[in-house]
């Protein structure tokens, strides 16, 4: 890899140091067009893997049209298979707030903005694909609709909500969108997120492998087009760091019912969770983290150094009946 390109500090921390090769190169699929390859660095502060450069906007509108997400003849599947997921993200905010604006960052085709004012919230969406941003509009929604989330209009302490799911991993800079999460919510605002919980797994290959194309491919269908990857405690403190004091991490977040899941993907979250109850070891395939923004903390505030940041342990508000089978509260 070149040292031209060697970034100058992690997207994940913060951390201008400590940033090494990680030794593999991502294939990223292109529309009618060949894939295109990216480095991928670590992190030695946070034990973060991700891109750098970032590719140019052509190049991600191009990998965006060539998956199915973004397909409108799959949108009535897609939401089919998540309802279940967002109407559980739904319950899981009114143990902490009552409804108010909510924005869906990453709305797509809005399916979970209609789900959410059903349920009393006042929904608002980003999306960064044009299609779908007109496709969640035409249903009488707002929609910002730009690449750079941090130079949204938004007026700060905006959102009584923020829901994120499945995207954090898409964003270019993702510290500086957590920080912007922040900003934008109300003090005591609640930030959801659904992730995919692939860090170690990641790990696994690359200890299995060798260095080239092999591991590049091998990578590449875990990836599955995001940009970065980072352990759930490590991001639980760049969380604390930009802002959010109390955490709750729910294991078992699944994006389709569990019969229409790969024997695969149900044997990777039935092992995961057992070695969660036995262990409190968190490798699920896929979570939910809701966030609440610390009521004292300022926009101006800044942690420099990723490794001093620590969490006061405190119990979050429960919904009497609604309390999950599995959390972790910090």
């Amino acid at each position: 890899m070149s040292e031209k390109f060697t970034p100058t500090r992690c997207s994940l921390c913060d951390t201008g140091d400590r940033i090494v090769s990680a030794r593999f190169r991502q294939v990223y699929s292109q529309k009618d067009s060949k894939p295109v390859l990216l480095d991928w660095w670590e992190c030695g502060a946070c034990g973060g893997l991700f891109v750098h450069p970032i590719p140019p906007i052509e190049v991600v509108n191009r990998h965006l049209a060539s998956v199915d997400y973004n397909d409108e003849s799959f949108v009535s599947d897609i939401a089919k298979a998540k309802e279940q997921l967002q109407r559980r993200i739904l319950k899981g905010l009114s143990c902490w707030t009552r409804p108010g604006e909510l924005l869906d960052f990453g709305c797509n085709f809005g399916q979970f903005l209609v789900l959410a004012r059903e349920a009393g919230w006042e929904p608002y969406g980003f999306e960064p694909y044009l299609p779908a941003a007109e496709a969640a509009r035409s249903r009488g929604f707002k929609v910002w609709s730009q690449w750079s989330f941090e130079e949204s209009d938004f007026v700060e302490g905006s959102f009584s909500a923020i829901a994120a799911v499945d995207v954090l991993s898409l964003v270019w800079d993702p510290i500086k969108t957590l920080r912007t999460f922040s900003q934008l919510l109300k003090p005591g605002g609640m930030l959801v997120m659904r992730l995919t919980n692939k860090r170690f797994v990641l790990e696994i290959v690359r200890a299995i492998s060798r260095p080239g194309p092999a591991r590049d491919h091998s990578v590449s269908n875990i990836l599955l087009g995001q940009f970065h990857s980072i352990g759930i405690e490590s991001l639980k403190r760049v969380l604390r760091g930009v802002g959010f004091d109390r955490i709750n991490v729910q294991t078992n977040a699944l994006t389709a019912p569990w019969h229409h899941l790969r024997w695969q993907t149900r044997l990777a979250y039935a092992g995961s969770e057992v070695l969660y109850r036995l262990s409190r070891i968190n490798l699920s395939p896929g979570v939910l983290l809701f966030a609440q923004r610390s009521r004292q903390f300022t926009s101006q505030e800044h942690v420099a150094d990723f490794q001093q940041v620590q969490g006061d342990r405190r119990f979050p508000p429960i919904c009497r009946g609604q309390t999950p089978k599995i959390q972790d509260f910090t």
